[in-house]
């Protein structure tokens, strides 16, 4: 069944941190079907630049493989996408665009004789389904197909053989046929027990070239061969050999430059405590061994490479992509640019992050160059970071240097979309509220608020003001907590007297990849931190602030202390000094909301509702309203200081307005909340001149 969406109509959602588009490079991500992965599997570009994608979805309420195909303008402009269903596409090179029709790979793989390949062929104006087929394989064959390849107007599926009656071998395949998916001859291709064929692509002399691997079932090293393959006679010759290859880490690889075979290869080997990520070989086209490159890295750096795909480009370099996995843990997809003498021209790596600022696992599966040299790739970002997050099918764009327009070109490149943030210079300014939860380990909750003084205090050099707490939700009493703090620029400073010395807590000028020394009075050691992300968080009232996401170096996977944001001039989102109390057993902290002149311009949902001070100087409890009876069935009466003209309104524990009321020289005001859920409300009064008054309510 094939079910086709005009991209006005197509489900998907774009990602806020990952969504950038002109006309020279783009970043897009695609949720068709919610909660089914949604990786790139296959791409082809046209001489005109237009892009064909193939996503692997799972579709009919998740019961049935199915391929949703796109078709991009060079400029990233949707065109059409066409779902397909009950078909799973082969799993890698599955798209080709032959003379305004697009031919997408199929197959059908369950060991057994029921087993077949076969095509769609869809209409390059619109996606319209031309034509279908399927193409059985000869009796006792199956084939695990890796891709497709059309060559002299024929179709040839290649990939792993399956020998039906002898489960302990299985050939390299390639079925051939011709376009309407009528059967013409095929290859079985044997080095030892288990064979397959990689990369089926056309070589010199007017032949075809693929790269076979072969094992036993004894070990899990692999020999690879770049074979030669005459289509008319049904001949093949090794070409090149590489034996031994460690493929759990990295596949190998090729391509066909225009005087010679370029290839990955993975070996056992080490060097001085150094690790071999991969190398690559020149090869001429007699099987001469013309250069090595080779990625050594320190082994404690625990970084490797996935290659996923290698292409070439028209002057004769060649491209990688795959996913990076780097210190912390994190996957990120990459792109690296060579010559044809294997000097390395770049390498770019592609954070992106989801709304929080943690960086979301992606990889690039496939890529092309384009017709005006800038490159294109396709892949897979998750929706959130989270271990086994749902996967969404991602499409990137960039120059030929591997960056996009406006960004700073270096190796790691940050897709966020976000960071037209502003500067705000003064976190310590009196104007500014944070309040907080704190829990003990014992299970007690606390609900406090901080606010710095408006007056200065002397020390050593320097001046400060006084961090002050409340713990009364209208903020109508305050203490000092006897702490002194200072902003210098971009950086806060905490001062002690007792040893008259400063402490820095917060630098927002650091930049990705920074380290951040935290050396505290209350840590008995120092501590070392890096960033690890930065963006942008947007708040309330709609501007955007630096975000920056550090971790610990002795905590590379986050798993003991968490990862520490910081948002410029609101400091860590787990509490104003949570910055080192992170590192304190005894409570855990969390920054329900942040407020600047009464104002809420960020708040944590899952934890509650805001207090909302009315000013640091003392307010007589006799000004307040009353409530009773309170708790409450639903009949309320509310006792109000003055006769107000204004307006009441309650809200739930989620924020959102339940009930308002105007006040017109009111002294008493009534309420029926029976009809409400039971729970915590606020009541809410506000006069005319301004004057607020806040109270709790219980319901049950």
């Amino acid at each position: 069944m094939l079910i086709k969406m005009k991209h006005y109509l197509l489900g998907y959602f774009f990602l806020h941190f990952s969504v950038c588009l002109s006309a020279q490079h783009f970043s897009m991500t695609f949720d068709l079907i919610p909660e089914s992965f949604e990786p790139g599997w296959g791409m082809a570009v046209s001489d005109e630049g237009n892009i064909y994608c193939v996503s692997a979805v799972v579709c009919q309420n998740l019961t049935a493989a199915c391929a949703n195909i796109y078709k991009f303008s060079n400029e990233g402009v949707l065109e059409w996408n066409t779902i397909i269903e009950d078909k799973k596409p082969i799993n890698w090179e599955n798209i080709q665009v032959v003379n305004d029709s697009i031919y997408i790979g199929f197959a059908k793989f369950t060991d057994s004789a029921s087993d077949y390949c076969g095509g769609v062929v869809l209409d390059d104006y619109n996606g319209e389904e031309l034509n279908s087929f399927v193409s059985s394989y000869p009796q006792g064959l199956s084939l695990a197909a890796f891709g497709q390849y059309i060559f002299n107007d024929d179709i040839y599926m290649f990939g792993s053989g399956s020998n039906i009656n002898d489960p302990s071998e299985g050939p390299g395949y390639i079925h051939r046929m011709d376009k309407q998916g009528n059967y013409l001859d095929h290859l079985e291709y044997r080095v030892d027990n288990f064979n397959g064929i990689h990369q089926l692509q056309e070589g010199p002399n007017d032949k075809l070239n693929f790269l076979c691997f072969s094992t036993s079932n004894l070990t899990d090293r692999d020999d690879y061969s770049i074979v030669e393959y005459d289509q008319d006679s049904g001949e093949t010759e090794v070409i090149y050999e590489i034996v031994n290859q460690r493929t759990s880490t990295v596949a190998p690889f090729y391509a066909i430059l225009s005087d010679k075979y370029v290839i990955t290869q993975r070996h056992f080997e080490e060097n001085n405590n150094q690790s071999l990520l991969y190398s690559i070989k020149g090869v001429s086209f007699t099987g001469d061994s013309l250069w090595q490159v080779s990625d050594w890295r320190e082994s404690w750096d625990n970084e490797s490479y996935t290659m996923l795909e290698m292409t070439t480009c028209g002057n004769d370099d060649f491209l990688l992509s795959g996913q990076y996995s780097d210190f912390y843990g994190n996957d990120i997809g990459f792109i690296v640019r060579y010559d044809t003498n294997g000097e390395l021209l770049w390498e770019r790596r592609y954070y992106t992050y989801d709304g929080i600022g943690r960086v979301n696992d992606s990889y690039l599966s496939a890529l092309r160059e384009m017709p005006d040299g800038s490159i294109v790739a396709i892949g897979s970002m998750q929706k959130v970071a989270e271990v086994g997050a749902e996967e969404d099918f991602w499409i990137l764009k960039v120059n030929a240097d591997g960056c996009m327009d406006g960004e700073e070109c270096q190796i790691e490149i940050f897709i966020d979309g976000e960071t037209n943030y502003s500067f705000y210079g003064d976190l310590t300014n009196e104007i500014n509220r944070w309040n907080e939860v704190s829990t003990s380990e014992s299970g007690t909750v606390d609900n406090y608020m901080y606010a710095f003084s408006d007056y200065l205090v002397g020390g050593w050099a320097h001046v400060y003001k006084e961090l002050l707490i409340s713990e009364d939700q209208q903020g109508s009493e305050w203490e000092t907590t006897g702490r002194l703090f200072r902003q210098f620029d971009s950086q806060i400073f905490e001062y002690t007297h007792s040893n008259i010395t400063e402490y820095k807590i917060y630098d927002f000028s650091l930049e990705l990849g920074d380290l951040f020394t935290l050396n505290h009075y209350l840590l008995p050691e120092d501590r070392r931190l890096r960033v690890t992300a930065i963006d942008s968080l947007s708040l309330e009232d709609g501007s955007k602030r630096k975000r920056l996401v550090l971790r610990d170096l002795e905590d590379p996977d986050g798993s003991i202390y968490g990862d520490q944001v910081w948002v410029e001039g609101i400091g860590n989102l787990n509490g104003l000094l949570a910055v080192f109390e992170n590192y304190l057993a005894d409570r855990e902290t969390n920054l329900l909301c942040y407020e600047e002149s009464n104002e809420v311009l960020y708040q944590n949902d899952d934890l509650g509702i805001c207090w909302i001070p009315v000013s640091v100087e003392t307010v007589d409890d006799k000004n307040n309203i009353r409530l009773f009876p309170n708790p409450t069935t639903g009949n309320l009466a509310i006792d109000l200081p003055d006769m107000v003209i204004g307006q009441l309104s309650v809200r739930d524990v989620t924020g959102q307005v339940v009930a308002t009321q105007d006040l017109d020289y009111s002294e008493e005001v009534t309420l029926d909340l029976s009809e409400n859920h039971t729970g915590m409300y606020v009541i809410e009064v506000v006069s005319e001149s301004g004057e607020r008054w806040v109270e709790r309510v219980v319901v049950f």
